[in-house]
């Protein structure tokens, strides 16, 4: 057998005294994956990464376990991400290569914010930013900035989030980046929707459409439909919703690219339950939550299992319901989702008191506040205070609505107040107490921008609920 040697010149690799053509072989690759045919993409990445190994050709195997890594990312087929990342990171350190080094740091950050890890995530990012800034790395300055931007979303750090996209859109621009430009317009529209500024979401997500059709980039087609659908769920427009929900879907699927498929899945399952089509519902959520569990993806089970258990309770079937939370709070223990782990826990101690279990309930509930307590949500630890004085008083209207007054009577903040006046509408009917519910439940809906102030709101305004869920 020949001594293994890399012809840079010629852009082949040998080994054996075979030949292969490594970088005309990953350009097609490349060209791939951009235009979705993903499983093609990933048997060529893995030739190019087999041969790289066989000619002993260090970058050439370290750049092909980053390129697969990603497609397998995508694909939701990365069960050991670490391991190829690792790999990859100890090549470009052993060769000096910088722009290596940012690429696999690049790479880490994004599997620890998939994995809930964001300080972790956080680290990375802020690693990537300082070195792309040392070295003059324009490219991984732009994705640093993006990337960081998720975490700075994550935690609710919307200004910071905001920051560092426009930082990112000027960079994409003078690098004439046009797919991460697209990618950047659309996490500005996530960025306004949360602050329910939906007008200028709508506007960033049509330019990330846009984009990305001229691109011919159907992954960032199906993204930035899928965001549109959001916007016409919270306005109510549910069949136009639908529609979008649909088109993600069916381009998800062309891509086989499970987290789409999921969040697709979960959306379509959300209108459906919004609407008492509960059957329907409980068909998407099935789907998400097992294509989640292919992918490997924590956050897309979690959101299957909420579902489930969240049209489960509305249809009677508690002991299913509990069963879906529980593996939901499972979920949100090992990946570290805080909030929703609040949430879950508050679920549970309902759904144990419609089915009797005041045993369960009492135990959920007080889980409910030591995590609130923990993570300072107020929202959910004014939310167990009602729901604890439901558990008291049992079946006794009076003495639930006396315990209701003794709480007004303390001038509560104005979440208690509100969700107090919003339950004694429902005993006595007051005129009074149910306008002065409207107004805080109105402020408090322009202060987070929660649905489900909203659809307290609109339920004693006598109009439809149009929240987000």
């Amino acid at each position: 057998m020949s001594n293994h040697r890399y012809h840079i010149n010629k852009l082949w690799l040998e080994a054996g005294g075979q030949y292969y053509a490594y970088s005309v072989c990953l350009s097609k690759a490349d060209v791939l994956e951009l235009s979705g045919e993903w499983q093609q993409a990933e048997e060529l990445f893995r030739k190019n990464l087999e041969f790289a190994k066989l000619a002993g050709a260090q970058s050439q195997t370290a750049d092909s376990q980053i390129k697969l890594f990603r497609i397998m990312r995508y694909m939701g087929k990365a069960n050991d991400p670490m391991a190829l990342l690792n790999e990859a990171l100890a090549i470009y350190t052993g060769l000096g290569d910088q722009p290596g080094i940012s690429q696999a740091i690049n790479n880490l950050g994004l599997v620890y914010a998939a994995q809930g890890k964001h300080q972790k995530a956080e680290e990375c990012f802020n690693d990537l930013i300082a070195r792309s800034k040392r070295f003059g790395d324009s490219k991984h300055l732009i994705s640093g900035l993006g990337n960081f931007s998720q975490v700075h979303i994550s935690r609710g750090r919307f200004d910071q989030a905001l920051e560092c996209l426009e930082q990112c859109a000027e960079a994409s621009l003078r690098e004439n980046d046009s797919l991460f430009l697209s990618i950047t317009y659309g996490t500005m529209g996530n960025v306004y929707f949360f602050q329910d500024r939906l007008d200028r979401s709508y506007e960033y997500y049509k330019k990330q459409l846009d984009l990305a059709r001229r691109l011919g980039d159907p992954a960032n087609q199906s993204i930035a439909v899928g965001n549109m659908g959001n916007i016409f769920y919270r306005q109510g427009k549910y069949q136009e919703a639908v529609d979008c929900y649909r088109a993600k879907l069916e381009i998800s699927q062309k891509l086989d690219y499970k987290t789409g498929i999921s969040q697709s899945c979960g959306n379509l399952g959300i209108v459906y339950a919004e609407q008492e089509q509960y059957q329907t519902a409980l068909e998407y959520f099935e789907r998400q939550l097992k294509i989640s569990e292919e992918a490997g993806d924590p956050e897309g089970r979690e959101g299957g299992c909420c579902g489930l258990g969240m049209v489960y309770a509305k249809t009677g079937e508690y002991g299913r319901s509990r069963e879906y939370f529980l593996k939901a709070v499972e979920i949100d223990l090992e990946a570290g989702f805080d909030r929703e782990l609040d949430s879950n826990y508050l679920q549970l101690a309902e759904v144990c008191f419609k089915a009797g279990d005041k045993t369960g309930a009492l135990d959920h509930l007080e889980k409910a506040k030591l995590s609130a307590q923990k993570n300072k949500n107020e929202d959910i630890l004014a939310k167990a205070q009602i729901l604890g004085i439901k558990i008291a008083a049992g079946n006794d209207l009076s003495r639930t609505e006396k315990m209701f007054l003794e709480i007004l009577n303390k001038q509560p903040g104005n979440i208690l107040e509100a969700l107090v006046c919003y339950e004694l509408c429902g005993i006595t009917g007051d005129k009074d107490q149910k306008t002065r519910a409207i107004g805080l439940l109105q402020e408090l809906y322009d202060q987070t921008f929660d649905h489900d102030y909203k659809r307290m709101k609109t339920e004693l305004e006598g109009t439809k609920d149009d929240r987000q869920g």
